[in-house]
């Protein structure tokens, strides 16, 4: 489920709200278990995979996401090996 503080905006920077939970994703930026980043990354993806939005901040946790285009889930997916990134793919290209 999202952070209650994350705001996600659309291709039109618009904000959109979501009745559903959502599922957030949170990799890590680097490989060693041991390595400490200020810098955190979420993913949020609704339910249907359909939609996947990406946030970043220094902070605890980002504010903001912005939905993610194909490319840069394509990279998402490739850079953090993540399942959830791979099916929102496989379902814009059958859609």
């Amino acid at each position: 489920m999202t952070h209650p503080y994350v705001n996600l905006y659309d291709f039109e920077r618009k904000i959109v709200y979501f009745p559903e939970d959502l599922l957030l994703l949170r990799p890590r930026l680097r490989k060693s278990p041991h390595a400490y980043s200020r810098h955190q990354v979420a993913i949020v993806v609704t339910p249907d995979r359909k939609r996947v939005f990406v946030g970043e901040s220094e902070f605890e946790f980002p504010q903001i996401a912005y939905e993610a285009d194909t490319l840069t889930i394509e990279a998402l997916a490739e850079r953090f090996e993540l399942p959830e990134l791979r099916e929102a793919l496989s379902l814009r290209v059958a859609g």
